[in-house]
């Protein structure tokens, strides 16, 4: 015969108070009831919990063995409640989201940061990529979202809802000692000359950077390195050899400290849109949802 959980509650309220009309009062249920739901809680269990003949109500043995393991799964369920309440929240478990190198920017720090800080119950694993790869990753389930630029294709693609969060402002930079830092005019000639990192495709992140050098007679420069890892680009840039181009919220403490330096040629005027990219009409969990929420915020109180 099995027992529920209702009875074991009746049993520890009944420890607690210590004779059935007192316990039977708390429950807000008759005494009677509460005799009827002990006496069914002992034959499923195959033995006496309660000496009647007492006052006030004693344990026999075999209560005292079953009250310490009715406490454990009374403690046990409380703390599944809150855990799971938690989970739904968004406060706890694990947010697994994917970033772009140009998700680097203030407002995404401080939006995970916030999270961190609010819910350190929450384990926020971020893993790096870009599109299209990173976007095929999302649409496997890989992970949640995706924060970083799209190409145009993925606008139209049917399997995700695309936000756009900002537009980046975009800084041709370089080492303080480069060359083209210390000039007073840069000209397309200057750029087309100058040896490029290529922070993924610059094609596809400035549709408009082939044809400003074409219009201008002048073949685009071939990237001398294409490289995806942040640290390294700027690495590189500190050897005061190569130019790039970069958003300015992301370097603005390097340019601030002098480690980095804009250079400001002729016609340079792009900026780079940040988007937040999610599963279409798949819910995000809650604690992608309070990310989201979070981001939201934090861009529009940038603009």
């Amino acid at each position: 015969m099995e027992f529920s959980l209702r009875q074991v509650s009746y049993f520890l309220r009944l420890v607690e108070r210590g004779s059935f009309t007192q316990a039977a009062e708390a429950l807000h249920i008759t005494q009677p009831a509460l005799s009827i739901a002990i006496a069914q809680l002992e034959k499923a269990l195959g033995a006496s919990l309660v000496d009647r003949g007492t006052s006030p109500l004693s344990l026999t043995e075999e209560g005292r063995v079953f009250y310490r393991y009715a406490l454990r799964v009374e403690r046990d369920l409380s703390e599944a409640r809150e855990e799971l309440g938690a989970l739904g929240a968004g406060t706890a478990g694990r947010l697994e989201i994917c970033m772009g190198p140009s998700a680097a920017t203030p407002e995404v720090g401080a939006a995970l940061a916030t999270m961190s800080a609010d819910f350190p119950g929450l384990d926020i694993a971020i893993s790096l990529g870009v599109a299209p790869p990173a976007l095929e990753r999302l649409a496997d389930g890989e992970f949640s979202m995706y924060l970083g630029t799209v190409p145009d294709a993925a606008l139209i693609d049917p399997r995700f809802a695309i936000t756009r969060l900002a537009f980046l402002r975009l800084l041709l930079v370089a080492s303080p000692d480069h060359p083209l830092v210390t000039r007073k005019r840069v000209g397309l000639s200057d750029l087309a000359a100058a040896a490029w990192i290529e922070i993924g495709s610059l094609e596809e992140n400035l549709p408009a950077w082939s044809a400003m050098f074409r219009d201008a007679g002048l073949n685009p420069p071939q990237p001398a390195i294409n490289v995806r890892n942040l640290a390294i680009v700027q690495t590189l840039l500190g050897e005061g050899h190569f130019v790039t181009v970069l958003p300015e919220s992301m370097i603005a403490r390097q340019l601030h400290a002098g480690v980095l330096a804009p250079i400001a040629p002729q016609r340079f005027n792009w900026s780079l849109p940040l988007s937040l990219v999610e599963r279409q009409g798949k819910p995000l969990p809650a604690a992608a949802r309070q990310l989201r929420t979070r981001l939201l915020s934090a861009f529009a109180g940038a603009t």
